[in-house]
């Protein structure tokens, strides 16, 4: 046998085993979809129903569809949760400005959610916003539980530049509370080098 048959013969025993995969890749988020969509039928009054659609839909790509079960998850209960899933369709979308007012709304609503901080600073940062930035991803942090490590940094990013000293102690409280995570640790020791 030739190395040009074992090829083929490897390449479509491959092919064989990751058909399957390939298959099922989305039908369980459709199927989710579907069985939503039959619960809005029986409940069409039920905020939740149309919220955990519409994140569904965002997930999968369809933006226009998660648009549509936002808006009205809103007009039946509006509450934080579907101003932060607004939020990030519109920061999803390069649209700041619109995403910026819906974490701001969220935040009226829920001053606690570590969310719509954190959604309010990647809309600030993005705009230029640097004081409302820095004081966002400050919240965040000391609300979060479990603040996220790449959101730091990505903070930490955005408000050097304008604010060294400010992304100093901001990266300094995080390595004090996660501990010495290694992009963290890294992020620190690029701020060292630059003076």
């Amino acid at each position: 046998m030739c190395s040009s048959d074992l090829y083929r013969k490897v390449s479509r025993i491959c092919l064989l085993w990751a058909l399957p995969l390939l298959v099922l890749a989305h039908p369980a988020v459709e199927t989710q979809i579907g069985d939503l969509s039959r619960a809005i039928v029986r409940t069409p009054d039920s905020p939740a129903l149309y919220l955990r659609r519409g994140l569904l839909h965002a997930q999968h790509g369809d933006r226009e569809l998660a648009r549509q079960d936002f808006e009205a998850a809103q007009v039946l209960k509006d509450s934080a949760d579907v101003q932060i899933a607004l939020g990030n369709l519109y920061f999803s979308e390069d649209d700041p400005v619109r995403a910026g007012e819906h974490f701001a709304q969220a935040i009226q609503m829920a001053g606690e959610s570590p969310s719509a901080w954190l959604g309010q600073a990647k809309t600030a940062a993005a705009l230029g916003a640097n004081e409302l930035a820095l004081l966002s991803y400050r919240t965040y942090f000391q609300l979060a539980d479990n603040p996220q490590p790449g959101y730091l940094a990505a903070a930490v990013r955005d408000i050097a530049p304008y604010d060294r000293q400010a992304a100093i102690t901001l990266l300094n409280d995080a390595l004090e509370r996660l501990g010495p995570v290694p992009t963290l640790t890294k992020l620190a020791d690029k701020l060292k080098q630059v003076p």
